[in-house]
């Protein structure tokens, strides 16, 4: 059987913040990953052989937490639970503008793939 491999890749930041209306001026920069929890791969799609993804919606606070994560889209419901679930406990360096943390809005593809040659039953971020 093959063995699951979970492959996480984030895409361009929406680099909006949620709560904060500064000057356009001065040091901006995108949150940066700190702590990046794997996600688990559902058992009865690995079972089934089923391959996916899900894109996780989500704020970064100008703590570095995830809030308000939610799968808006998702192959199968189970990927999208298991993706959120994941994503739910990254802790990020958080976004700046203006020189001033900002909450910041993200989405990121998380991809479920079976691959020949890793061991069972662990999930892989790449």
């Amino acid at each position: 059987m093959k063995n699951p491999s979970v492959l996480i890749l984030a895409l361009a930041a929406l680099f909006l913040p949620a709560c904060e209306s500064a000057p356009q001026s001065g040091h901006s920069q995108v949150p940066s990953v700190i702590f990046e929890a794997p996600p688990q791969y559902p058992f009865e799609l690995h079972k089934q052989g089923k391959t996916g993804s899900a894109t996780v919606d989500f704020i970064v606070t100008t703590q570095g937490d995830v809030a308000n994560a939610f799968a808006i889209a998702a192959t199968e419901p189970e990927f999208g639970q298991a993706a959120v679930a994941a994503v739910s406990r990254w802790k990020f360096k958080p976004g700046i503008r203006n020189g001033v943390a900002v909450n910041t809005h993200l989405q990121v593809p998380v991809y479920f793939t079976l691959t020949p040659d890793l061991p069972a039953p662990a999930a892989q971020v790449k």
